[in-house]
């Protein structure tokens, strides 16, 4: 009986690793596996406003989903809380962090391929770059790409919303109840909401190496900024619930792409 649950488990994994790499290339299923990735466990109305779908819509998803096995019901969260709530399933939350580790290992490739591209010649970096671009295996994850693009996307306009929907509610307050009253009796979880634009003109793809190094040694100080706040948190055993998320997201892009052939 052992040897035929591990073998039954197994295959689930496989069924379900499968089913994952197939839904990254759909924006709406991405945004929910992420979504409860991030959260941790959501009911229907907060996993509709994070995709940015009708709670039909979603609904119709969540049950696809959980058919599936990449998502399960959250009982203990449902039974403390109004709703019905959803986590990823336990097979799921180790396929996402592979996923997760998968890109951040390119990342650290990237930037190690960097200190050894620094050296050549633009021409010879642009056929490198062009060589990696367009391998199979790039070409091929370029749908998951555009979804997890347009799912980052529709979660930054959700989060604008939520948070001016958030302070106009607390202006009411203050109109009706008086600045006084609610500044003395309100708590406000901590949050920035910020945009910072910059841009620079480019003329080679050592431009792009050396902008992108920067941004890495940025990421750098974030994780371990992020590492030392947890520890504080942990120390002082903040309640999970008392943890908000606050995002950082870095986009970079250019809107004069093109390409021509010499000769």
């Amino acid at each position: 009986m052992l040897i035929r649950y591990k073998m039954s488990k197994t295959k689930d994994y496989k069924e379900i690793k499968n089913r994952f790499y197939t839904l990254i290339q759909d924006e709406t299923e991405l945004g929910i596996v992420t979504a409860l990735h991030w959260y941790k466990t959501l009911n229907l109305k907060k996993i509709s406003i994070m995709i940015n779908k009708p709670e039909s819509t979603s609904l119709r998803y969540i049950r696809k989903l959980k058919d599936q096995g990449i998502i399960v019901f959250d009982s203990e969260k449902s039974e403390d809380s109004w709703g019905k709530f959803y986590k990823l399933s336990s097979h799921s939350k180790t396929i996402y962090d592979e996923y997760m580790q998968a890109i951040d290992y390119q990342l650290e490739t990237y930037a190690e391929e960097f200190k050894e591209f620094k050296s050549l010649s633009e021409k010879k970096l642009t056929e490198q770059v062009l060589k990696e671009l367009f391998k199979p295996e790039k070409l091929a994850s370029i749908p998951a790409s555009q979804s997890y693009f347009n799912f980052v996307s529709n979660l930054q306009n959700v989060m604008i919303n939520e948070t001016i929907n958030e302070v106009k509610e607390i202006a009411k307050l203050i109109e009706e109840k008086g600045k006084d009253i609610i500044v003395e009796n309100i708590i406000v979880s901590p949050m920035d909401m910020s945009v910072y634009v910059s841009a620079i003109k480019i003329s080679k793809w050592k431009h792009v190496f050396m902008m992108n190094e920067l941004i890495f040694s940025f990421l750098d100080q974030i994780d371990k900024l992020k590492k030392e706040i947890e520890e504080e948190m942990d120390k002082e055993k903040i309640p999970e619930d008392q943890r908000s998320t606050q995002f950082l997201n870095i986009f970079t892009g250019n809107l004069d792409v093109s390409f021509k052939f010499e000769g």
